[in-house]
């Protein structure tokens, strides 16, 4: 339903010799979700998958940071969360306009899950990113769902990118 299908078939195509690797993804997702005003049963993610040896929860973070610093974010914070292929995991969020916000997932790929793919324990980092919640803020709504209205003034007055 999310983008770990895609993660796992390029980790399970990985050879030695590949090794460092880094995925960068943008997909379409589907989640058994109760719908309201933040949350909806599809959405577009992005992910970024890290592959290589002796990587950390600290080189993570350093993604993580570079990544939402370059989207426009400087305040994050990593909330223990979970998810099923990683641990450590964590919830990422940043803070926007003096409120701290959802905005993804990160974590470390458990070694059962690296190992069946690649043959051999190597550290896999991951990271996804929501992109519906940014948009809407772009956008001036409140209701993630009105992004879907095809209401063609909003979408004429919204910004195609909000740098701070």
């Amino acid at each position: 339903t999310h983008t770990t299908s895609v993660s796992a078939q390029n980790l399970s195509e990985l050879d030695e010799e590949d090794l460092p690797a880094k995925f960068f993804t943008v997909s379409r997702n589907f989640r058994n979700e109760t719908v309201d005003k933040t949350h909806l049963a599809e959405f577009y993610q992005t992910d970024g998958i890290v592959v290589g040896k002796d990587l950390s929860f600290k080189n993570l973070k350093g993604y993580i940071s570079e990544f939402f610093e370059k989207m426009g974010y400087e305040d994050f914070r990593l909330i223990p969360s979970y998810y099923p292929y990683t641990e450590m995991s964590v919830e990422v969020q940043v803070k926007d306009d003096g409120e701290w916000m959802g905005l993804g997932g990160a974590g470390m790929f458990r070694p059962e899950v690296v190992k069946p793919m690649i043959g051999k324990e190597v550290s896999v980092l991951a990271w996804g990113l929501g992109l519906g919640r940014i948009a809407a803020k772009a956008a001036g709504i409140e209701d993630i769902r009105e992004l879907y209205r095809n209401d063609i003034e909003l979408l004429e007055e919204t910004p195609t990118w909000r740098p701070k």
